[in-house]
């Protein structure tokens, strides 16, 4: 019998269980076959939610934290642009080269942990370079910087989330595997030597179309 192992996708496997539990519970010899079935079948359904769900609340982190990034960014960027108005737009002003000593576009680069870091660096650096400036954004670069790794934290806690579920959901499809592998032990011993009836009792699995053969791409002539 072709049971599909656990590399199958949730979806399909667990169709498989829903085909082999009806199979089973359709006839009076085999129903005590069905129970396990059902219970693995819904693991494995709760297993996928789960994943599903973990997986959103990656997307809702992920979107969240490219918000924060490109708020951060814009942020430096007016700041820039104040500066500039200050320095008659010099960036070769020592003030200018104080607080940006490898560029703009150094300072917009990172993203995450890393561009919060920037941030207060810049920071620090407008408090010792530029104290007009520092009373004008240095609270919304540090704010901004807080929020940049409160939201890359909860990032980083969802992707942990999405790996454990996967994991778990993994781990419930081999268990309905192993059950149906075991049933078919039992169906082999209920219908000695008939493959044919203990091959009804499981979803019959797709065969991937072959590949023509180089040079036979075409078919016969």
């Amino acid at each position: 019998m072709a049971i599909r192992d656990e590399s199958t996708s949730s979806a399909e496997l667990r169709k498989d269980g829903v085909f082999h539990r009806a199979g089973v519970n359709a006839s009076s010899k085999t129903k005590h076959l069905a129970p396990p079935v059902k219970s693995q079948c819904d693991d494995l359904k709760g297993k996928w939610l789960a994943t599903q769900d973990a997986v959103e609340e990656e997307l809702v982190a992920q979107a969240n934290l490219a918000q924060a990034e490109v708020e951060a960014q814009d942020e430096v960027r007016v700041m820039e642009l104040d500066l500039l108005r200050r320095t008659g737009k010099r960036r070769e002003e020592p003030q200018y080269k104080g607080l940006f000593p490898k560029g703009l576009v150094a300072a917009l680069e990172p993203r995450g942990k890393e561009q919060a870091d920037e941030l207060n660096a810049l920071a620090k650096r407008l408090d010792a370079h530029a104290p007009a400036l520092w009373k004008q954004y240095g609270k919304s670069l540090k704010q901004l910087a807080q929020k940049l790794l409160d939201d890359n934290a909860q990032k980083e806690a969802a992707e942990q989330e999405v790996a454990q579920a996967e994991i778990a959901e993994r781990l419930s499809r081999a268990a309905l595997v192993k059950v149906m592998q075991k049933n078919e032990g039992s169906l082999l011993t209920l219908f000695p030597g008939d493959k044919r009836k203990v091959r009804s009792f499981f979803r019959p699995v797709k065969k991937s179309p072959k590949k023509p053969s180089p040079g036979n791409e075409g078919g016969n002539r």
